[in-house]
C-alpha cells in the first residue's frame, strides 16, 4: 500500500476508496495501483478486508475515512450495480449533494447507469484514453468549486441588516475546513441552524440565510447548506461558529475544539470494529 500523500487532507486515513461490482476486481486493482503509484494512499475491500468485520460496516468505515470515493458503475440494473449504494445514501443523504465533491462516479461502459443523485457531478468514463489521468486529477482535487460561485461580488446594499457587514478576510485553514467536513454528519442531524443564524448575523448575509432556509430544502439539507456556506468564510467565522456552539450545543463544539483525530485514534477505532 502506498504511503500517505501530501495531497489528501490529514483528516482522512486514505486518499481514496474504490469500489464497484463484484466482478470488477481486476479493474479496481489496476486503477488502485495506478493511483498508488502516483503517491496516493487507497483502499478497497477485497485487498484490505478485515476478518470478522461485517462487509457493510467495513465499507462504511472506508467511505467515512477516505477523502474521495470512486464508484464504478457497470450493470444497467442500479440495485445490482453497487453493493454499497445503501451505505453511501445513509452517509451522504439520498436527496442531498452538498458533500458530493467527495464522490467520483465512473461509467464502466456506455450503457452503464448512474443514480440520479450523482448525475449533477461530472461522470468519468472508464473507456476513454485519458481516464486514469482525469481520475488522478479528480482524486487530488481538494475542494468544491460550487461553494465559491457568485460569492465574490459585493452587490448593492438594499438596506438589509447584514449586507454591509459581511467581509471575508481570507479563508479558513485546511485544518478548520477538514474538521467541518469531517463532522458534517453530526451537523446535518443536530445543528440548531436558526440559532446559529441569529447569533452570526455579521457572518451570514441575508442572501446566505435565504439560501439556507429555502422552502424546498429539508431541515437535514438546511443544516448541511449552512456548513457549506460557512466553508466559504474566513477563520474568524470558524472561531465565532465554535464559540456559539459551545454555548448552545456543546456536543457539536467539542470535536471542533479538540481537533483532528490522531492516527492513534484511528487505529483504536479499527480495533473496536474488530471486537464488535
Amino acid at each position: 500500500m502506498a504511503s500517505a500523500s501530501d495531497v489528501s487532507s490529514s483528516n482522512y486515513e486514505y486518499d481514496f476508496y474504490i469500489t464497484s461490482c463484484k466482478d470488477n476486481t481486476e479493474w479496481i486493482e489496476t486503477t488502485c495501483n495506478y493511483l498508488e503509484d502516483n503517491n496516493l494512499k487507497g483502499c478497497f475491500e477485497e485487498r484490505d478486508k478485515i476478518g470478522g468485520v461485517p462487509k457493510a460496516e467495513l465499507a462504511q468505515y472506508y467511505i467515512k475515512n477516505s477523502h474521495k470515493i470512486i464508484i464504478g458503475f457497470d450493470k444497467p440494473d442500479l440495485r445490482e450495480n453497487f453493493k454499497s449504494l445503501d451505505t453511501l445514501e445513509d452517509i451522504f443523504g439520498k436527496n442531498d449533494t452538498s458533500d458530493s465533491y467527495r464522490l467520483i462516479p465512473v461509467k464502466m461502459h456506455q450503457d452503464s447507469l448512474v443514480p440520479e443523485i450523482h448525475r449533477q457531478s461530472h461522470v468519468l468514463e472508464a473507456w476513454k484514453e485519458n481516464f486514469l489521468k482525469q481520475l488522478l486529477k479528480s482524486v487530488k482535487f481538494k475542494g468544491t468549486l460550487g461553494s465559491y460561485n457568485s460569492r465574490s461580488g459585493s452587490g448593492h446594499n438594499s438596506g438589509g441588516r447584514r449586507r454591509g457587514a459581511v467581509q471575508n478576510n481570507g479563508t479558513m485553514t485546511e485544518k478548520q475546513v477538514g474538521l467541518l467536513r469531517k463532522y458534517m454528519d453530526n451537523f446535518a442531524r443536530d445543528l440548531p441552524y436558526q440559532k446559529i443564524l441569529d447569533h452570526m448575523s455579521k457572518v451570514f448575509s441575508l442572501e446566505d440565510e435565504s439560501e439556507i432556509k429555502k422552502e424546498s430544502l429539508t431541515d437535514f439539507q438546511k443544516r448541511r447548506k449552512l456548513i457549506d456556506i460557512l466553508l466559504t468564510k474566513d477563520t474568524h467565522a470558524y472561531d465565532k461558529f465554535v464559540n456559539i456552539l459551545e454555548k448552545i450545543s456543546l456536543h457539536l463544539a467539542k470535536p471542533l475544539k479538540e481537533g483532528i483525530s490522531s492516527r492513534k485514534d484511528i487505529t483504536s477505532a479499527m480495533k473496536n470494529m474488530k471486537l464488535q
